[in-house]
């Protein structure tokens, strides 16, 4: 990064002069003009121990440029330790009294405690950043972005206010390291918001649009994810804007906006992928609110397994297949258990059910229990249908899983996992269709039989 070196132009006379001091003033600009720092100092700070003082701008700007200048000399800079904040802290009082930084402008200072004073602070960050002391990195690095803004405003480069990016990244990257994530958006922000940035520069974009969904910060959110589709119309940045819906919407907004963009047919097969697993993997908070709504869980459960088919469909993703044959055999284990439930209230009707020795009483009793159970059947009945259904299914998903693994010899961690179940979760299911056939048809029974041992065959060598 080059230096910025600003002109230092001399001038003898001093554009306003304090009405009690003018001498002083004019002995200071003698003193700066032959390069006496030591005497100019002297003379500045006892001007600045008058409270009287404090609100000149032009009396600021002498602190500032003087102390700058003990920091670009070997034999002055031991002699005053404190030169570069004093200097520092005193450029940002002068900018409270003139914000529009016309003295600073102006011969004899023409920028030049802002020329040291970047250079300095910027030394002195790198140093602490490459020492891994991130977080005073960090601050010296707000001290350098500060400057470049005013570079930047001013147009002191002579390069049209073109941002310098350089001290926005490395403040940023140093407050990142520092854990200071607000303070590194900040930032990646700055430039962002000028819209630069080159093909190595996504993971910048990224961290923006991490952050500010983790924030819930919409409006920022938004902002910068049409900022970097703007910038990377070939990158896929899905998975930014999914995790800002799964982080910030509720479950009744994320099923209207996925219904709504389902609709349009543009989604892509990753965003069906992450609709899926955001219906069927409920956050805690969501499974508290849907735990006593059998029917919302069903219906979620439904949009989950829907969102995988069609993400299957978008690119035949043998996980997203897997997925949906779960959902199904989580389905058959669930009506099951309701099935074996609604038996044990039967039992239980038939166990506890009054014996009454009056006819009449014993007719009106048996009609009642009759009533029950038979109630519980019908609803039994219409629960078996339903089981099939969704073994049916689940055999037919489960077994694309199969017939795409089975011969695959280089299997992810993932696809390991997803085979042995797969097998496992087949072997239940065709044993369960194994049973429904049997003393009904040899066939059927024959072949789900045969299907049964061998998925729990491969089951037990993997």
């Amino acid at each position: 990064m080059k230096k910025i070196t600003l002109t230092l132009a001399i001038a003898l006379g001093v554009s306003s002069l304090f009405a009690q001091d003018k001498k002083v003033m004019g002995k200071i600009v003698i003193m700066y003009s032959q390069k006496k720092f030591e005497n100019a100092k002297t003379e500045i700070d006892k001007l600045i121990a008058d409270p009287t003082n404090a609100t000149s701008p032009e009396l600021w700007m002498w602190k500032s440029t003087v102390d700058a200048e003990f920091l670009n000399s070997e034999e002055l800079k031991a002699k005053c330790a404190d030169c570069l904040n004093s200097s520092f802290d005193a450029f940002k009082k002068y900018e409270a009294l003139e914000s529009n930084l016309k003295t600073a402008s102006e011969a004899p200072f023409t920028w030049r405690s802002l020329g040291i004073l970047y250079d300095k602070f910027y030394s002195l960050a790198v140093t602490q950043y490459n020492d891994k002391n991130f977080v005073a990195a960090s601050e010296t690095l707000d001290k350098v972005a500060y400057f470049s803004k005013i570079i930047t405003k001013k147009d002191l480069k002579k390069n049209g206010g073109g941002l310098d990016t350089l001290p926005m990244r490395l403040a940023a990257g140093a407050a990142e390291q520092a854990k200071d994530i607000k303070k590194a958006l900040y930032y990646y922000s700055i430039i962002a918001d000028a819209k630069y940035g080159g093909a190595d520069d996504i993971n910048m974009y990224k961290f923006i649009l991490y952050n500010y969904s983790d924030l819930k910060d919409k409006a920022n959110f938004e902002k910068y994810f049409a900022i970097a589709q703007e910038k990377y119309p070939n990158e896929n940045l899905d998975d930014y804007k999914l995790d800002f819906i799964s982080k910030n919407l509720s479950l009744d907004e994320k099923v209207a906006l996925f219904d709504s963009e389902d609709a349009k047919g543009t989604l892509s097969a990753g965003a069906y992928m992450n609709y899926g697993d955001m219906f069927i993997n409920l956050k805690k908070d969501e499974k508290a609110a849907v735990e006593t709504n059998a029917a919302k869980r069903t219906m979620l459960h439904t949009k989950g397994r829907e969102a995988f088919r069609k993400a299957y469909t978008k690119n035949n993703d043998v996980l997203a297949g897997f997925n949906v044959g779960v959902l199904y055999f989580n389905e058959f284990n669930d009506l099951d258990d309701q099935r074996n439930e609604n038996v044990k209230a039967m039992q239980a009707l038939n166990t506890n059910k009054v014996v009454e020795k009056d006819p009449k009483k014993k007719a009106a009793a048996d009609a009642k229990l009759k009533e029950q159970l038979d109630a519980i059947r019908k609803t039994n009945a219409e629960i078996e249908t339903k089981i099939e259904i969704a073994a049916d299914n689940a055999i037919e998903w489960l077994e694309k899983t199969f017939n795409t693994l089975k011969d695959k010899t280089d299997k992810s961690k993932t696809e390991k996992s997803s085979y042995k179940n797969d097998v496992k979760f087949l072997g239940a299911l065709c044993e369960h269709k194994r049973e429904k056939a049997k003393a009904k048809n040899s066939k059927v029974y024959d072949e789900f039989d045969a299907k049964s041992k061998k998925y729990y065959e491969i089951y037990d060598k993997l």
